[in-house]
């Protein structure tokens, strides 16, 4: 089970799916405070769950999660489940830290009240990576994406999604370097195939249309 966000089980379809890596931000508002069975201290919990439990190694302040420490889920039948391994303040996870889904990704980076704001490293079980910057738990702003079919993505997003300027390289060779818009390519590009064909000129949801 995912702990972080239940939205978060959706990530690696949605970045097959898209190619990007859309996911939604955590809503405080729906969450709850949830408490270490035997210390009483407690830990924002954005997906309550009373099947699951949790241990805490580091310290407790007024009843929060306080420094750093290892956090770590356990299932209703006492399994292991997720994982993180940073700091936390007043019961939320803040600055640098790792995550990891029991799935088999893994986010190491900044935390901002929860949630990866800052910079960050996000890889996925199949191999895909990404680099760069999160708001409130999605890309936004400069990043590297890495297919573990050698396809490459390294520009700009806004809100999950590759925009502004851009360069891309296919697994053939095909190498974009230009604009995209919601998350294709948009605006003036140009296309350098692998066999040494080019196309100059504008784009438009991620073909050309001409000089």
């Amino acid at each position: 089970m995912n702990k972080l966000n239940s939205h978060v089980r959706l990530f690696p379809i949605l970045f097959c799916l898209f190619v990007l890596m859309a996911s939604t931000s955590l809503v405080f508002a729906a969450g709850g405070w949830t408490a270490e069975s035997k210390s009483g201290c407690k830990a924002w919990d954005p997906d309550p769950d009373s099947q699951m439990t949790f241990t805490w190694t580091g310290m407790c302040k007024d009843g929060f999660l306080e420094g750093t420490g290892v956090f770590q889920w356990f299932d209703s039948a006492g399994g292991e489940d997720d994982y993180y391994q940073g700091s936390f303040v007043k019961g939320y996870m803040n600055g640098k830290g790792i995550y990891v889904w029991n799935e088999g990704m893994r986010y190491e980076g900044d935390f901002q009240n929860g949630v990866r704001t800052g910079k960050g490293v996000m890889t996925f079980a199949n191999g895909t990576r990404y680099e760069g910057d999160f708001v409130n738990d999605v890309m936004q702003g400069q990043g590297t994406v890495k297919w573990g079919n050698g396809r490459t993505y390294s520009g700009g997003y806004v809100d999950g999604l590759r925009s502004g300027k851009g360069v891309s390289v296919s697994s053939r060779g095909d190498r974009y370097e230009g604009e995209y818009a919601e998350g294709r390519r948009n605006g003036y590009g140009v296309m350098t195939r692998a066999d040494g064909r080019v196309e100059k000129g504008q784009w438009k949801d991620g073909k050309f249309v001409g000089p």
